[in-house]
């Protein structure tokens, strides 16, 4: 099997440019958020 040069600095730029990209996960910029919901006042 032979593979040009071209073919395989295309595939290599793929691959970097597919571990390297932003992904598309619209996280806050910060850690965890604090909790806004009610607390459970009674004990079972």
């Amino acid at each position: 099997m032979k593979i040009s040069m071209n073919e395989l600095i295309r595939y290599l730029v793929e691959a970097f440019n597919e571990i390297f990209r932003p992904n598309g996960e619209d996280y806050p910029s910060i850690g965890v958020q604090p909790f806004d919901g009610d607390i459970y006042s009674q004990w079972v």
